[in-house]
Protein backbone atom coordinates (compact mmCIF):
# COMPACT_ATOMS: atom_id res chain seq x y z
CA UNK A 1 0.00 0.00 0.00
CA UNK A 2 0.98 3.28 -0.61
CA UNK A 3 2.44 5.59 2.05
CA UNK A 4 0.51 9.28 2.40
CA UNK A 5 2.20 10.28 5.75
CA UNK A 6 4.99 9.49 7.87
CA UNK A 7 5.09 10.41 12.00
CA UNK A 8 8.37 10.56 13.53
CA UNK A 9 9.72 10.57 16.93
CA UNK A 10 11.88 13.20 18.24
CA UNK A 11 14.59 11.92 20.67
CA UNK A 12 16.37 8.98 19.76
CA UNK A 13 14.73 9.01 16.04
CA UNK A 14 15.30 12.56 14.49
CA UNK A 15 17.70 13.92 16.85
CA UNK A 16 20.59 12.66 18.99
CA UNK A 17 19.45 13.76 22.28
CA UNK A 18 19.43 10.66 24.46
CA UNK A 19 23.21 11.79 25.92
CA UNK A 20 21.72 15.09 27.30
CA UNK A 21 18.98 13.62 28.75
CA UNK A 22 21.33 11.03 30.96
CA UNK A 23 23.65 14.57 31.15
CA UNK A 24 20.53 16.34 32.99
CA UNK A 25 19.39 13.04 35.28
CA UNK A 26 23.07 12.70 36.59
CA UNK A 27 22.95 16.15 37.20
CA UNK A 28 19.68 15.96 39.22
CA UNK A 29 20.79 12.65 41.38
CA UNK A 30 24.33 13.94 42.05
CA UNK A 31 23.35 17.00 43.66
CA UNK A 32 21.07 15.33 45.92
CA UNK A 33 24.00 12.96 46.66
CA UNK A 34 23.19 9.74 44.43
CA UNK A 35 24.88 8.06 41.62
CA UNK A 36 23.36 8.19 37.89
CA UNK A 37 20.92 5.36 37.75
CA UNK A 38 20.24 3.77 34.60
CA UNK A 39 17.27 1.73 36.02
CA UNK A 40 15.08 5.66 36.63
CA UNK A 41 16.10 6.87 32.95
CA UNK A 42 14.54 3.96 31.23
CA UNK A 43 11.87 4.34 34.02
CA UNK A 44 12.03 7.89 32.39
CA UNK A 45 11.65 7.53 28.42
CA UNK A 46 7.85 6.66 28.03
CA UNK A 47 6.94 9.66 30.99
CA UNK A 48 6.38 13.42 30.11
CA UNK A 49 8.90 15.76 31.87
CA UNK A 50 6.07 16.40 34.42
CA UNK A 51 5.76 12.51 35.00
CA UNK A 52 9.30 12.11 35.27
CA UNK A 53 9.54 15.10 38.14
CA UNK A 54 6.67 13.32 39.96
CA UNK A 55 8.43 9.96 39.63
CA UNK A 56 12.05 10.70 41.35
CA UNK A 57 9.96 13.14 43.74
CA UNK A 58 8.05 9.62 44.94
CA UNK A 59 11.11 7.29 44.29
CA UNK A 60 13.50 9.30 46.07
CA UNK A 61 10.98 11.66 48.23
CA UNK A 62 12.91 14.40 47.73
CA UNK A 63 11.87 18.00 49.49
CA UNK A 64 11.05 19.36 45.90
CA UNK A 65 7.68 19.36 44.46
CA UNK A 66 7.72 16.91 41.40
CA UNK A 67 7.16 19.82 39.31
CA UNK A 68 9.94 21.61 40.80
CA UNK A 69 12.26 18.62 40.02
CA UNK A 70 10.90 18.56 36.17
CA UNK A 71 11.43 22.40 36.11
CA UNK A 72 15.08 21.37 37.05
CA UNK A 73 15.35 18.58 34.96
CA UNK A 74 13.90 20.81 31.92
CA UNK A 75 16.25 23.24 32.04
CA UNK A 76 19.44 21.29 32.94
CA UNK A 77 18.44 19.95 28.53
CA UNK A 78 16.80 23.60 27.00
CA UNK A 79 20.37 24.44 26.54
CA UNK A 80 21.41 21.33 25.12
CA UNK A 81 18.73 21.66 22.49
CA UNK A 82 19.53 25.21 21.57
CA UNK A 83 23.48 24.81 21.13
CA UNK A 84 24.37 20.72 21.10
CA UNK A 85 21.99 18.65 19.69
CA UNK A 86 22.53 16.94 16.13
CA UNK A 87 20.48 15.19 14.09
CA UNK A 88 20.96 11.55 13.71
CA UNK A 89 22.69 10.28 10.79
CA UNK A 90 20.35 9.99 7.93
CA UNK A 91 17.47 12.21 9.25
CA UNK A 92 18.33 15.09 7.24
CA UNK A 93 18.26 12.91 3.97
CA UNK A 94 15.16 11.05 4.77
CA UNK A 95 13.26 14.29 5.39
CA UNK A 96 14.27 15.88 2.28
CA UNK A 97 13.67 12.26 0.51
CA UNK A 98 9.89 12.41 1.94
CA UNK A 99 9.35 16.01 1.17
CA UNK A 100 10.66 15.17 -2.74
CA UNK A 101 7.58 12.89 -2.95
CA UNK A 102 5.09 15.41 -1.25
CA UNK A 103 4.13 12.82 2.02
CA UNK A 104 3.16 15.02 4.48
CA UNK A 105 5.48 14.38 8.28
CA UNK A 106 4.57 15.09 11.08
CA UNK A 107 6.43 14.78 14.88
CA UNK A 108 5.17 12.81 17.88
CA UNK A 109 7.06 13.34 20.64
CA UNK A 110 6.96 12.98 24.60
CA UNK A 111 9.27 15.91 24.99
CA UNK A 112 8.35 19.17 25.26
CA UNK A 113 8.08 21.62 22.75
CA UNK A 114 10.12 23.77 23.61
CA UNK A 115 13.11 21.97 22.97
CA UNK A 116 12.00 20.28 19.88
CA UNK A 117 11.24 23.06 17.64
CA UNK A 118 14.67 24.76 19.23
CA UNK A 119 16.60 21.93 18.28
CA UNK A 120 14.23 21.86 14.50
CA UNK A 121 15.10 25.59 13.93
CA UNK A 122 18.37 25.46 14.57
CA UNK A 123 18.88 22.76 11.99
CA UNK A 124 16.36 24.30 9.46
CA UNK A 125 14.22 21.48 9.45
CA UNK A 126 11.05 22.82 10.43
CA UNK A 127 9.91 23.33 7.29
CA UNK A 128 9.32 19.66 7.10
CA UNK A 129 6.57 18.47 9.06
CA UNK A 130 2.79 20.17 9.56
CA UNK A 131 2.62 19.70 13.18
CA UNK A 132 4.57 18.66 15.71
CA UNK A 133 2.13 16.93 18.79
CA UNK A 134 3.07 17.00 22.50
CA UNK A 135 2.23 14.58 24.25
CA UNK A 136 1.93 16.26 27.62
CA UNK A 137 -0.26 18.91 25.53
CA UNK A 138 -2.95 16.47 24.17
CA UNK A 139 -2.80 14.61 27.77
CA UNK A 140 -2.06 11.57 26.77
CA UNK A 141 0.81 9.37 26.09
CA UNK A 142 2.66 6.72 23.27
CA UNK A 143 1.22 4.09 25.15
CA UNK A 144 -2.63 5.00 23.81
CA UNK A 145 -3.00 4.64 19.87
CA UNK A 146 -4.92 7.81 19.66
CA UNK A 147 -1.81 10.07 19.00
CA UNK A 148 -0.19 7.76 16.00
CA UNK A 149 -4.05 7.41 14.97
CA UNK A 150 -5.24 11.18 15.06
CA UNK A 151 -2.03 12.69 14.04
CA UNK A 152 -2.18 10.20 10.91
CA UNK A 153 -5.85 11.09 10.44
CA UNK A 154 -4.97 15.24 10.78
CA UNK A 155 -2.44 13.94 7.73
CA UNK A 156 -5.11 12.67 5.34
CA UNK A 157 -3.96 8.57 6.29
CA UNK A 158 -4.99 5.98 7.77
CA UNK A 159 -2.82 3.82 10.38
CA UNK A 160 -1.86 1.34 7.21
CA UNK A 161 -0.81 4.18 5.20
CA UNK A 162 1.04 5.76 7.83
CA UNK A 163 5.04 4.88 8.22
CA UNK A 164 6.28 5.50 11.55
CA UNK A 165 9.83 6.13 12.61
CA UNK A 166 10.47 5.13 16.90
CA UNK A 167 13.24 3.92 18.67
CA UNK A 168 11.29 2.96 21.68
CA UNK A 169 9.69 -0.33 21.59
CA UNK A 170 6.63 0.62 24.10
CA UNK A 171 6.08 3.12 21.21
CA UNK A 172 6.83 0.67 18.50
CA UNK A 173 4.35 -1.85 20.09
CA UNK A 174 1.63 0.41 20.35
CA UNK A 175 2.09 1.50 16.54
CA UNK A 176 2.60 -2.00 15.30
CA UNK A 177 -0.65 -3.45 17.20
CA UNK A 178 -2.63 0.13 15.66
CA UNK A 179 -2.09 -0.73 11.94
CA UNK A 180 1.08 1.22 11.60
CA UNK A 181 3.74 0.27 9.57
CA UNK A 182 7.49 1.02 11.83
CA UNK A 183 11.07 1.49 11.43
CA UNK A 184 12.55 1.03 14.19
CA UNK A 185 15.68 3.39 14.71
CA UNK A 186 18.58 1.61 16.42
CA UNK A 187 21.68 3.54 15.59
CA UNK A 188 20.99 6.06 12.32
CA UNK A 189 18.02 5.97 10.43
CA UNK A 190 18.12 3.49 7.81
CA UNK A 191 16.41 5.56 4.57
CA UNK A 192 17.14 2.72 2.03
CA UNK A 193 14.34 0.31 4.06
CA UNK A 194 12.34 3.03 3.58
CA UNK A 195 12.49 3.33 0.03
CA UNK A 196 11.38 0.26 -0.52
CA UNK A 197 8.34 0.19 1.08
CA UNK A 198 6.78 3.72 -0.64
Amino acid sequence: MTIKAILFDADGTLMDSIASWKIALTTVLNRRGLPYSEEDFQALIPLTTKEGGAYLKEKYGFPETGDEIADEYLGLVESFYATEVELKKGAREALEYYAGKGIPMAIVTSSERILIEAACKRHGISQYFQGLYICSELRTSKRNPDIFVNTAKILGAEPAETLVYEDSDYAIDTAVKSGFKVIKVIDEIKTVDAKEQI
